[in-house]
């Protein structure tokens, strides 16, 4: 790594022109406050919005609990969990679109000639409502003009003006709920569409929703057809109240969902303590639920799931004028659902459901051109089933597809969120762990082999335990992007774990202690 630290730069649009701020000290916070060290003049932006604090050379960012969120590349970072960042990402502060860069090509082009091209601005931010908001103010004085010109009356003039003010508040709060929403379909567009991870995905949606129509708790259920039930999969504040009134919450909640699913038509709920259809439901009672809202996720004549939100404070908090944007929200939501999953099955292995091999090679080289650029680790592990072939010879093929499931059931529970495993063919899998070092993969491949060696695969009345070996590589300069020689450096140590007697871990830098001369 180079001895100086590297320097970054924020930047963004604000009053009328463009800002930027280059990160020098360990940490700093950013929000609307004067007394932050980054101040972002946006009613979007919380007092205290987020943090960046540096550590090993890079900064991360760390959402503080802002009212509307944090994003980095259109994913929604949870309250104070820590993401790394790389120059060049997108940020998206509120609804202040940022972009983080490293400081030597802040002022150079937004990309190298190996890497893809990155837009300067990923998020398109409708200005429409400051538009608005000037032809309105234009309006206004255009009135208490003619109010002044025409009538002489002081008192008869006041009350006028006054009058014409409540008018243009009402007006404008309609107007810009609209642009939000419209702003808020822009975004579906741009950022849902492209996000290809389920449980990411719906956890966008529902903070969007929750957002515009200032929902306090909410979540989605999705249709599994295969035991005709409706699964929760995302929850948003759920667990934020009594824990007395949890199971009344979701006993009453999910009785609406479904009935909402059932009909395939959104329902509002204006108060539901005062609903004669809910006068003695616990749960109402209990966590005194208000407004509620019901939305059916379809597409065409399909419906896959239901968003429901509620509010707990305000009575008639959800509108009736709102239909036509969560109509078209709604649909939106279940096209970029439907894509995800046609992609999922199109990357994903059918019996493991892990990763195909077609994927996880294209991963090894989007890491091992970030490693080599950035200056950091990425490791790999090869590991196959030992005396695999004996397994399904001697009980059969169905014993050796369960065997198969159960070590994936494995690498799936071990992996972290950063990590990529994959069945790479036959008995043999693959996992790609970036930001680790050599000593790490070692101790990660070390827990793999004993949870192996401890898993037991039952299927009538048979009882199969197996062992894996695997080889380990970390990336090196030298291999520049050279997937097949990282990829084959693994392989030998996994052909060297093979011949000193199975079920253990070998690395690479075990058996070959320089790179190859064609290669160095």
């Amino acid at each position: 790594m180079a001895n100086e630290a590297p320097s970054y730069v924020l930047k963004w649009t604000g009053n009328g022109g463009s800002r930027s701020f280059v990160l020098s000290q360990d940490s700093y916070t950013i929000g609307r406050d004067n007394s932050v060290e980054i101040t972002v003049e946006d009613g979007s932006v919380s007092r205290n919005h987020a943090r960046f604090f540096r550590k090993d050379d890079h900064y991360h960012l760390v959402d503080l609990g802002s009212s509307n969120g944090t994003k980095v590349n259109g994913s929604l970072l949870e309250p104070n969990q820590a993401r790394a960042l790389e120059g060049g990402e997108d940020i998206l502060l509120g609804r202040v679109p940022m972009r983080y860069q490293s400081g030597d090509t802040a002022v150079a082009d937004e990309h190298d000639d190996d890497d893809e091209a990155v837009p300067t601005q990923r998020f398109t931010v409708n200005f429409s409502s400051l538009r608005w908001n000037q032809e309105l103010s234009r309006i206004r004085g255009d009135l208490n003009a003619l109010l002044d010109e025409h009538v002489a009356d002081g008192a008869k003039n006041e009350i006028l003006k006054q009058n014409v003010e409540r008018e243009f508040k009402t007006l404008s709060g309609f107007v810009e709920s609209k642009f939000r929403e419209h702003e808020v379909l822009q975004q579906i567009n741009q950022e849902i569409g492209k996000i290809l991870d389920t449980n990411k995905l719906l956890s966008t949606a529902l903070r969007m929703v929750v957002d515009v129509l200032g929902a306090d708790r909410g979540f989605i259920l999705l249709y599994d057809a295969v035991h005709g039930v409706l699964r929760s999969m995302v929850t948003h504040r759920f667990d934020r109240v009594d824990h007395t009134a949890l199971d009344f919450d979701f006993t009453f909640s999910q009785t609406i969902a479904k009935s909402c699913f059932e009909s395939g038509q959104i329902a509002f709920i204006d108060d539901a303590m005062q609903d004669h259809r809910f006068k003695s439901s616990q749960s109402i009672m209990a966590s005194r639920i208000r407004s509620v809202a019901c939305i059916p996720l379809k597409q065409d004549d399909k419906t896959s799931g239901v968003i429901y939100l509620d509010n707990l404070r305000t009575p008639g908090s959800f509108h009736r004028h709102q239909t036509e944007f969560l109509t078209a929200f709604s649909c939106q939501t279940a096209i970029a659902l439907e894509n995800a999953r046609l992609y999922t099955q199109a990357v994903t292995d059918d019996l493991s459901r892990l990763y195909n091999r077609k994927y996880i090679d294209k991963r090894v080289y989007e890491e091992m051109r970030r490693a080599r650029r950035y200056q950091r680790d990425c490791s790999l592990i090869l590991l196959d089933i030992d005396h695999f072939k004996k397994v399904n010879d001697t009980y059969g093929h169905l014993i050796g597809d369960q065997v198969i499931v159960g070590v994936s059931s494995v690498l799936h529970e071990s992996t972290r969120a950063t990590d990529i495993a994959a069945r790479y063919g036959g008995e043999e899998f693959m996992v790609l762990l970036p930001e680790t070092d050599l000593d790490g993969c070692k101790l990660f491949a070390e827990r793999l082999r004993k949870a192996v060696e401890n898993l037991t695969t039952e299927k009538n009345g048979l009882k199969v335990n197996v062992t894996i070996s695997a080889g380990i590589a970390c990336y090196r300069d030298w291999m520049e992007n050279n997937v097949a020689g990282f990829i084959d450096l693994a392989d030998k140590a996994l052909y060297a774990a093979k011949n000193q007697g199975r079920n253990r871990v070998v690395s690479a830098d075990e058996i070959q202690s320089a790179p190859p001369d064609d290669e160095a």
